[in-house]
């Protein structure tokens, strides 16, 4: 799953909106449903429902948020302390396949632009991009998953701190995982500030890290897509 993944056609993710809100949801969530089985799914929208004044023509963002925060505290979850990160996911997965694509980075020009405008240049992340914090590694869980492997391996059962950047790039859906400094660097990149107040703040929060060396990297990695010049 790490690394490039072709992304849906429209035809794929639209969804039948005419639908009661329980199929909408399975819907959305289809390996998210295979991780618990479809019983356990089943319960838990219905409970979820159950909760609602009022029913939604649509699936919105705030149905969906919501269901992923009722599973987070959901009894019988225990058993399955990672389908909230696996739904988290799921969702994201689906909102950057709906979203803008981007081009390559233009590493050259931004490497000169970085050289010539530091003070006023603005960094900026893949557009349509999400930066997710996780308590497991929803990469892998999302493939063993996909792929009917077995979970059982001991790094999926361990909580522990994961950063995820998605977004997409000529069509096809990119997931990776971020080590900390990375994903507290473009986290503030994302705010599109300039570099030198972005820099100021990063070092006053991380005064080990290197961010002569972290910057380069990102940009090489594709996590900076792009720049801007203030003025």
């Amino acid at each position: 799953m790490q690394g490039s993944r072709k992304a849906p056609t429209i035809s794929e993710c639209v969804e039948d909106f005419s639908t009661m809100p329980v199929d909408a949801l399975r819907e959305r969530f289809p390996l998210s449903e295979r991780f618990v089985g479809k019983p356990v799914f089943t319960r838990i929208m219905n409970k979820f429902i159950a909760t609602l004044q009022k029913l939604p023509k649509t699936p919105n963002k705030t149905l969906l948020k919501n269901f992923i925060r009722f599973v987070q505290d959901y009894p019988s979850v225990v058993r399955y302390p990672q389908l909230d990160n696996m739904m988290s996911f799921e969702s994201a997965l689906y909102t950057i396949s709906q979203g803008p694509d981007n081009k390559p980075v233009d590493y050259v020009n931004m490497a000169r632009a970085i050289t010539e405008s530091t003070d006023a240049i603005i960094f900026d992340l893949p557009k349509g991009c999400i930066l997710l914090s996780c308590n497991f590694p929803v990469i892998d869980i999302y493939s063993a998953v996909e792929n009917n492997r077995s979970l059982q391996k001991q790094k999926f059962q361990k909580s522990k701190e994961y950063f995820v950047l998605l977004w997409k790039e000529e069509d096809n859906i990119k997931c990776e995982y971020l080590k900390n400094p990375e994903y507290k660097l473009l986290t503030r990149l994302k705010e599109s500030q300039p570099f030198i107040k972005v820099y100021s703040e990063y070092l006053e929060e991380n005064n080990e890290a290197c961010i002569e060396e972290l910057l380069p990297e990102l940009c090489k990695k594709g996590y900076i897509n792009g720049y801007t010049i203030s003025r």
